[in-house]
């Protein structure tokens, strides 16, 4: 889906700055995607590699079930378009989702103070929202129940746990899981409009 998504957001910036072009050809640059099965991990904004070990990254994935996960480093998609496509088009970092289309995750990365952080990652998050809205694949994204828009602004990066086998890890991660606050829950309408849930948390369940 992906690479779906990837041809409709270029195909509708095309069409909105079809003026500007003029007839100019433009074409999907690479896309910047990893992906994992893995249980934890985190990911990191630019950085060469995207996904690391937990406690490395902006954010924390706990994907218990092993899914198949795609992570599109969006921002990187949006600066590698033709100049004329970026103009005006906000970034957020990542988009995360699942070989079986059952999640679908705007994820904005930031760190330090949230206060200060939060008012432009909720512009950066809708500002893709209402594009998707209007491609060609938005029904597709719209069938996927759990739709989700996350904040994520770590303030300090918790040490990796230490590996004791398989059981080992999982009981270390369930402990960590049991005392992390609880997501909270934010309020923009023009998202949750979407069907997006919307919340800050840098640890995220699949």
């Amino acid at each position: 889906m992906i690479y779906t998504i990837a041809q409709a957001v270029h195909d509708e910036l095309r069409r909105q700055r079809a003026n500007v072009l003029n007839g100019a050809t433009t074409s999907v640059p690479p896309l910047r995607i990893e992906t994992t099965c893995a249980e934890f991990f985190d990911i990191f904004d630019k950085k060469p590699i995207i996904i690391h070990p937990v406690g490395k990254g902006g954010a924390s994935y706990y994907n218990v079930a092993h899914r198949e996960i795609y992570v599109w480093d969006y921002e990187n998609f949006v600066n590698n378009l033709d100049t004329v496509l970026q103009k005006g088009q906000r970034r957020p970092d990542f988009i995360v989702a699942d070989s079986g289309s059952k999640i679908f995750i705007i994820n904005e990365l930031s760190t330090g103070n949230p206060k200060s952080k939060k008012s432009d990652a909720l512009l950066q998050m809708n500002h893709l929202v209402q594009l998707l809205q209007k491609t060609s694949v938005w029904k597709q994204i719209s069938a996927i129940a759990d739709r989700q828009c996350i904040f994520s602004c770590r303030q300090s990066f918790a040490s990796t746990p230490v590996v004791k086998g398989d059981k080992g890890i999982a009981d270390s991660f369930a402990t960590i899981l049991s005392l992390l606050p609880p997501a909270q829950p934010l309020n923009f309408q023009p998202i949750t409009k979407a069907g997006f849930r919307l919340y800050q948390s840098d640890h995220i369940q699949f």
